[in-house]
């Protein structure tokens, strides 16, 4: 047996160890809540608190605590069966939880409050720059696609002069094929620069006249 195979064995030993003395510790920990429901946790909590605001917080308290401990051992135990957890519905329902202990520990603490506020800030801007790269691909600063923009992103601006520029560049770039006689129904090389000196003018409108009899 190679030096690198007792290596990794012995790794996994620890593993192994280590994972039988957190499932001790954790079964040991919920020991208390196996033996009582939790109307009567509750319960207990109301009767031994004379502040109906402080007897409220420790009860989300509480119920934030045991939800998060079953849907988190449950998480823990499909991922041990092999089970996809990125599409199992058990991933929704432990944010669901997490986003609940988070708005219950900034009630009491104005510090995790404000990180929270600029953390959905941050998601929020993300999700607009993710929306405008897929949408019309635009590729830059955030702040644009927030409440401070003075004016839209695509304006008449953005197409101005482009039309003429293609029709110039569409004429110019033409085969040799078609400089050849109007015989063959072609283009010659003398009708491009007209149409192209026409792309050039501004817009102007003028009546067709009228074929003298």
């Amino acid at each position: 047996m190679s030096s690198t195979t007792k290596d990794n064995t012995a790794n996994v030993k620890l593993f192994i160890k280590s994972l039988s003395n957190a499932i001790s510790s954790y079964t040991t920990a919920l020991t208390p809540l196996q033996h009582k429901s939790l109307s009567d946790l509750l319960t207990q909590l109301t009767a031994q608190s004379s502040d109906a605001a402080a007897s409220a917080k420790d009860q989300i308290t509480v119920l934030n605590n045991v939800a998060y401990v079953i849907v988190s051992t449950l998480f823990a135990y499909l991922k041990t069966i092999g089970v996809d957890t990125e599409t199992h519905p058990i991933k929704k329902e432990l944010a669901r939880v997490r986003e609940s202990m988070q708005r219950m520990k900034a009630l009491s603490d104005p510090l995790a409050a404000e990180y929270q506020e600029k953390k959905k800030e941050a998601k929020e801007q993300e999700k607009k720059k993710e929306y405008l790269n897929r949408v019309i691909g635009v590729k830059g600063s955030v702040a644009t696609a927030g409440a401070g923009m003075s004016g839209p992103a695509i304006s008449s601006k953005s197409f101005s002069g482009v039309h003429t520029r293609f029709e110039e560049e569409l004429i110019e770039n033409l085969p040799d094929l078609l400089s050849e006689s109007d015989a063959k129904g072609g283009i010659s090389k003398d009708r491009t620069k007209k149409v192209a000196k026409k792309t050039k003018s501004k817009g102007k409108v003028t009546k067709p006249k009228k074929n003298k009899k």
